[in-house]
């Protein structure tokens, strides 16, 4: 496996601000990963996270939309078809914003963790959406997506130990875009 660096990250072309700090990331937090790891809300996994996790065993993508990366189809509130605590590690990006309920996806994501295990996530921070057009983040929101202040991730996330809450700006002069947060389901 041929494994990503910052390096590589600063030299790809066409992608947003945002997504290129989820890559830097996850190439400082995806070495955290150990043994089985699901990627909820995975999409085509464009990015190939895969290669930001270097010390997983198995890489299962979990998607409501089929794509040809997809082993599980199931929406993240509803996550039945999979066993409780038998994930060592979850990771989620540019996904939790969509569910209409994501108290009920994260509560998804601790039940098929196991104990111990840790969770990787990007949540969009209020009053911001991306503009496609203009390759960057602009506040208004109206897009019946969901933001998270601190206070929403604390929350959402209360089944877990925090560990780590990073806050991106695309500049100074731009309120949160997004947090990256680091759980630990304890034992």
């Amino acid at each position: 496996m041929n494994w990503i660096t910052h390096l590589e990250i600063d030299q790809m072309q066409g992608i947003s601000p945002l997504r290129r700090a989820i890559l830097h990331w996850l190439c400082d937090k995806g070495v955290l990963l150990k043994g089985k790891v699901l990627n909820v809300g995975a999409g085509d996994d464009l990015y190939e996270y895969r290669r930001y996790l270097p010390n997983i065993t198995e890489y299962v993508c979990l998607d409501k939309v089929k794509t040809p990366n997809i082993n599980i189809l199931a929406d993240a509130e509803n996550m039945s078809m999979v066993e409780s605590k038998s994930f060592d590690g979850v990771l989620s990006t540019s996904m939790l914003y969509y569910p209409e309920n994501p108290e009920r996806a994260v509560a998804e994501i601790y039940r098929v963790l196991k104990d111990g295990g840790l969770a990787l996530l990007e949540l969009l921070g209020p009053g911001w959406r991306y503009d496609r057009n203009r390759q960057t983040w602009r506040g208004g929101g109206g897009d019946g997506t969901h933001r998270f202040t601190v206070d929403d991730v604390k929350r959402i996330c209360n089944q877990f130990e925090v560990l780590d809450l990073v806050e991106y700006h695309e500049s100074a002069d731009i309120p949160i875009v997004s947090r990256f947060v680091t759980l630990s389901k304890l034992k």
